[in-house]
Formats: C-alpha cells, structure tokens, sequence
C-alpha cells in the first residue's frame, strides 16, 4: 500500500485583486495479490480545489482498479481493468491574468472497462 498527498499553491496579486489557488491530492495505491495468481490493484485521488478569496471550491475524484489472474505456470493472463469507477464527469480549473479570472469546466471520459487476454509465447 502506498500513501501519498501532493498540496501545491498558486498565488496571483493583480493591481485590485489577490487570489490564492490551493490543490491538495491526497492518494492511495494498493497492490495486493489475493490469492494463487489472482491480483488486485487499484488507486484512489480526490482532488480538492480552492480559492478562499473568490469563494470557490471544486472536488473530484477518481477510482480505478485493475484485477488480473495469471497460474504459476501459465502463460495464459486475464485482466479485468474498470477506469473512473465513481463516474466524475467533469474537472473544474480556473486561470487568470491581469484583466480576467476564468473557470473552466472539462469533461471526463466516463466509466469504462477493458478486458484482457494476454498470451506469452
């Protein structure tokens, strides 16, 4: 298991105006093998996005998660892999500049999965 939490802070002083942009992203990633050859790994990030003096937040976040079965002395792999479990549809960032402040609003892949078959020759 690994934890992880990124803070990073943008700060903008125009000539009437001072905002403080923070992102924090706390993480974590599990890889765990379950049983014989059947593995589990999966990662989880909520992102959290302010600015204090506008008054804005935005949260989202994402889960993924990857489950695969392989035999000791198989070649054969299958992999079950679900991307954006929590189905976040949009991300929220803003910018700025000395005359304007902008918000934008991205759209996300929605949930989706994949199945795999790997062979080894």
């Amino acid at each position: 298991m690994d934890l992880s939490y990124t803070f990073s802070t943008n700060q903008y002083k125009g000539q009437s105006t001072q905002n403080t942009f923070n992102t924090h992203t706390p993480k974590i990633e599990l890889d765990w093998d379950i049983w014989k050859g059947l593995k589990l790994n999966t990662d989880y990030a909520l992102n959290t996005y302010t600015n204090k003096g506008a008054g804005t937040k935005s949260e989202f976040d994402f889960w993924n998660a990857f489950l695969s079965y392989q035999g000791k002395t198989s070649p054969l792999e299958i992999r079950l892999t679900v991307w954006n479990i929590l189905d976040t549809r949009s991300i929220r960032r803003d910018s700025f500049t000395d005359n304007l402040i902008s918000t934008y609003s991205y759209l996300v892949q929605p949930r989706y999965g994949l199945i795999t078959v790997k062979w080894d020759i």
